[in-house]
Protein backbone atom coordinates (compact mmCIF):
# COMPACT_ATOMS: atom_id res chain seq x y z
CA UNK A 1 0.00 0.00 0.00
CA UNK A 2 1.20 3.50 -0.85
CA UNK A 3 0.03 6.45 1.26
CA UNK A 4 -0.04 10.13 0.47
CA UNK A 5 -0.39 12.40 3.51
CA UNK A 6 -0.01 16.16 3.59
CA UNK A 7 0.61 16.45 7.34
CA UNK A 8 4.19 15.40 8.21
CA UNK A 9 3.25 14.23 11.72
CA UNK A 10 0.48 11.97 10.38
CA UNK A 11 2.88 10.70 7.71
CA UNK A 12 5.36 9.81 10.45
CA UNK A 13 2.67 7.84 12.30
CA UNK A 14 1.87 5.94 9.09
CA UNK A 15 5.58 5.19 8.51
CA UNK A 16 6.09 4.09 12.11
CA UNK A 17 3.16 1.66 11.87
CA UNK A 18 4.81 -0.07 8.87
CA UNK A 19 1.45 -0.47 7.14
CA UNK A 20 2.59 1.12 3.90
CA UNK A 21 5.20 0.30 1.34
CA UNK A 22 5.72 4.01 0.79
CA UNK A 23 4.50 7.17 2.54
CA UNK A 24 4.72 10.34 0.49
CA UNK A 25 4.41 13.67 2.31
CA UNK A 26 2.63 15.87 -0.23
CA UNK A 27 -0.53 17.73 -1.13
CA UNK A 28 -2.37 14.96 -2.97
CA UNK A 29 -3.80 17.37 -5.53
CA UNK A 30 -0.25 18.16 -6.72
CA UNK A 31 0.84 14.53 -7.14
CA UNK A 32 1.28 13.68 -10.83
CA UNK A 33 -1.27 11.21 -12.15
CA UNK A 34 -0.12 7.68 -12.84
CA UNK A 35 -2.91 5.11 -13.47
CA UNK A 36 -1.29 2.19 -11.67
CA UNK A 37 -3.59 1.27 -8.77
CA UNK A 38 -6.24 -1.44 -8.56
CA UNK A 39 -7.78 0.18 -5.48
CA UNK A 40 -7.78 3.66 -4.00
CA UNK A 41 -9.06 4.12 -0.44
CA UNK A 42 -9.52 7.67 0.75
CA UNK A 43 -10.50 9.90 3.64
CA UNK A 44 -9.98 13.32 2.04
CA UNK A 45 -10.48 16.68 3.75
CA UNK A 46 -14.09 17.92 3.54
CA UNK A 47 -13.57 21.70 3.71
CA UNK A 48 -15.30 23.69 0.94
CA UNK A 49 -15.81 20.69 -1.34
CA UNK A 50 -12.17 19.64 -1.25
CA UNK A 51 -13.28 16.03 -0.92
CA UNK A 52 -14.83 16.21 -4.40
CA UNK A 53 -11.59 17.58 -5.90
CA UNK A 54 -9.53 14.85 -4.21
CA UNK A 55 -11.80 12.06 -5.43
CA UNK A 56 -11.89 13.44 -8.98
CA UNK A 57 -8.07 13.54 -8.97
CA UNK A 58 -7.77 10.08 -7.41
CA UNK A 59 -9.95 8.45 -10.08
CA UNK A 60 -7.18 9.19 -12.56
CA UNK A 61 -4.82 6.92 -10.59
CA UNK A 62 -6.97 3.81 -11.18
CA UNK A 63 -6.23 1.05 -13.65
CA UNK A 64 -9.13 0.34 -16.08
CA UNK A 65 -10.76 -2.22 -13.78
CA UNK A 66 -9.92 -0.37 -10.56
CA UNK A 67 -12.20 0.82 -7.79
CA UNK A 68 -12.09 3.94 -5.63
CA UNK A 69 -13.76 4.01 -2.20
CA UNK A 70 -13.87 7.20 -0.18
CA UNK A 71 -15.44 8.61 2.96
CA UNK A 72 -16.99 11.93 1.96
CA UNK A 73 -19.03 14.74 3.42
CA UNK A 74 -22.81 14.38 3.23
CA UNK A 75 -22.76 17.56 1.12
CA UNK A 76 -21.94 15.57 -2.03
CA UNK A 77 -25.43 14.02 -1.92
CA UNK A 78 -27.14 17.39 -2.30
CA UNK A 79 -28.19 18.55 -5.74
CA UNK A 80 -26.50 21.91 -6.11
CA UNK A 81 -24.46 23.71 -8.75
CA UNK A 82 -21.28 22.91 -6.84
CA UNK A 83 -22.01 19.16 -6.68
CA UNK A 84 -23.48 18.63 -10.17
CA UNK A 85 -20.22 17.71 -11.93
CA UNK A 86 -19.16 15.43 -9.10
CA UNK A 87 -22.50 13.64 -9.05
CA UNK A 88 -22.11 12.91 -12.79
CA UNK A 89 -18.60 11.60 -12.08
CA UNK A 90 -20.16 9.09 -9.66
CA UNK A 91 -23.22 8.22 -11.76
CA UNK A 92 -21.59 7.68 -15.18
CA UNK A 93 -19.50 4.66 -14.18
CA UNK A 94 -22.29 3.27 -11.96
CA UNK A 95 -20.94 4.43 -8.62
CA UNK A 96 -22.56 3.58 -5.30
CA UNK A 97 -23.25 5.96 -2.40
CA UNK A 98 -24.13 4.76 1.07
CA UNK A 99 -25.04 6.87 4.10
CA UNK A 100 -22.94 6.24 7.19
CA UNK A 101 -24.47 6.57 10.66
CA UNK A 102 -24.95 10.15 11.88
CA UNK A 103 -21.80 11.53 13.51
CA UNK A 104 -19.95 8.33 12.62
CA UNK A 105 -16.56 9.98 13.20
CA UNK A 106 -17.41 12.04 16.29
CA UNK A 107 -14.88 10.07 18.33
CA UNK A 108 -12.20 11.18 15.85
CA UNK A 109 -13.16 14.81 16.25
CA UNK A 110 -15.60 15.51 13.44
CA UNK A 111 -19.37 15.68 13.66
CA UNK A 112 -19.83 16.09 9.91
CA UNK A 113 -22.34 13.60 8.52
CA UNK A 114 -20.69 11.34 5.97
CA UNK A 115 -21.28 8.91 3.15
CA UNK A 116 -19.20 6.13 1.67
CA UNK A 117 -18.73 6.54 -2.08
CA UNK A 118 -17.52 3.71 -4.33
CA UNK A 119 -16.67 4.52 -7.96
CA UNK A 120 -15.44 1.96 -10.49
CA UNK A 121 -12.90 3.13 -13.07
CA UNK A 122 -15.09 1.70 -15.83
CA UNK A 123 -18.81 1.01 -15.78
CA UNK A 124 -19.43 -2.69 -15.13
CA UNK A 125 -21.98 -4.55 -17.22
CA UNK A 126 -25.41 -4.48 -15.63
CA UNK A 127 -24.57 -1.52 -13.39
CA UNK A 128 -27.66 -0.01 -11.81
CA UNK A 129 -28.34 3.71 -11.63
CA UNK A 130 -26.78 5.47 -8.66
CA UNK A 131 -29.20 6.01 -5.80
CA UNK A 132 -28.31 8.99 -3.64
CA UNK A 133 -29.26 8.69 0.03
CA UNK A 134 -31.43 11.33 1.66
CA UNK A 135 -31.38 12.62 5.21
CA UNK A 136 -34.17 11.13 7.26
CA UNK A 137 -36.11 13.88 8.96
CA UNK A 138 -37.49 12.60 12.25
CA UNK A 139 -41.24 12.77 12.41
CA UNK A 140 -42.38 14.18 15.71
CA UNK A 141 -45.87 14.59 17.06
CA UNK A 142 -47.57 16.86 14.60
CA UNK A 143 -48.88 20.00 16.21
CA UNK A 144 -52.55 20.40 15.40
CA UNK A 145 -53.01 23.26 13.00
CA UNK A 146 -55.42 25.98 13.96
CA UNK A 147 -57.73 27.62 11.47
CA UNK A 148 -56.62 30.94 9.97
CA UNK A 149 -59.76 32.57 11.41
CA UNK A 150 -58.78 31.49 14.95
CA UNK A 151 -55.25 32.77 14.48
CA UNK A 152 -56.53 36.12 13.12
CA UNK A 153 -58.95 36.48 16.06
CA UNK A 154 -56.10 35.90 18.52
CA UNK A 155 -53.94 38.50 16.77
CA UNK A 156 -56.78 41.07 16.84
CA UNK A 157 -57.37 40.40 20.55
CA UNK A 158 -53.65 40.81 21.34
CA UNK A 159 -53.51 44.03 19.31
CA UNK A 160 -56.52 45.45 21.18
CA UNK A 161 -54.82 44.70 24.50
CA UNK A 162 -51.59 46.33 23.29
CA UNK A 163 -53.41 49.46 22.05
CA UNK A 164 -55.25 49.76 25.37
CA UNK A 165 -51.97 49.46 27.28
CA UNK A 166 -50.33 52.14 25.10
CA UNK A 167 -53.33 54.45 25.58
CA UNK A 168 -53.07 54.12 29.39
CA UNK A 169 -49.33 54.91 29.28
CA UNK A 170 -49.93 57.87 26.92
CA UNK A 171 -52.71 59.22 29.07
CA UNK A 172 -50.50 58.98 32.16
CA UNK A 173 -47.71 60.85 30.37
CA UNK A 174 -49.98 63.68 29.19
CA UNK A 175 -51.35 64.28 32.71
CA UNK A 176 -47.81 64.79 34.05
CA UNK A 177 -48.25 61.71 36.13
CA UNK A 178 -45.27 59.54 37.07
CA UNK A 179 -43.72 57.95 33.97
CA UNK A 180 -43.91 54.43 35.31
CA UNK A 181 -46.20 51.86 33.80
CA UNK A 182 -49.39 51.46 35.88
CA UNK A 183 -49.59 48.18 37.85
CA UNK A 184 -52.72 47.01 36.04
CA UNK A 185 -50.98 46.97 32.62
CA UNK A 186 -49.50 43.68 31.55
CA UNK A 187 -46.21 44.14 29.70
CA UNK A 188 -44.93 41.24 27.66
Amino acid sequence: MDCIERDPSYATVLSDKHVARRVLVADFLTVPVEPRFDRVLMNPPFTRGTDMAHVAHALRFLKPNGLLVSVMSWTVTEQTDSTAAFRKLVEQPGGHVEALPARAFAQSGTTVDTVLVAIPATRPGGARPTVWPVHDIPVGDAEELRSPADIAAEIVSDLRKAVAAFEKVASGLTRSAPTTVPDDIEVS
